[in-house]
């Protein structure tokens, strides 16, 4: 299923749509069966290995132009569908509030803009992350 990244329901509905977070189960098979690493999807993507890591283990949601590229230089025979198949594993809530603000600072912290205005923003998903750790807690 495909959505658009939200915040609160409605926020940044203008970013490109994302894959709903899930656990690529076939893309993984894929890259084992055909020796395609982390690192290597990693730097054709322009990102680091540990943040693809994030996307292909349901941390930080997958775009679908992130999807469309690797399926076309790494597995052009393969449906996209089938990439990015499901292993049933779907977030909660709580969980996809905590990839669209993984994702958010992934775009702050590629954008150009004022270090204050950046470190101001990035200051604020922190604190975003902290209450929804806090939800989580046992009284």
């Amino acid at each position: 299923m495909l959505t658009q990244i939200t915040v609160n329901g409605n926020f940044l509905s203008d970013l490109p749509e994302v894959v709903r977070p899930m656990s690529f189960i076939n893309l993984k098979a894929e890259m084992r069966r055909w020796g395609v690493t982390q690192s290597q999807v990693a730097k054709y993507l322009g990102m680091s290995t540990n943040n693809f890591g994030l996307k292909v283990n349901e941390r930080v949601p997958m775009t679908v132009p992130e999807m469309k590229s690797i399926r076309d230089k790494f597995f052009p025979k393969a449906q996209l569908d089938y990439l990015c198949e499901s292993d049933g594993d779907i977030a909660d809530e709580r969980e996809e509030r905590i990839a669209s603000i993984n994702a958010l600072e992934e775009i702050v912290r590629s954008t150009d803009m004022m270090s204050e205005i950046r470190n101001a923003f990035l200051e604020s998903l922190d604190d975003m992350r902290a209450a929804l750790a806090d939800t989580t807690k046992v009284v």
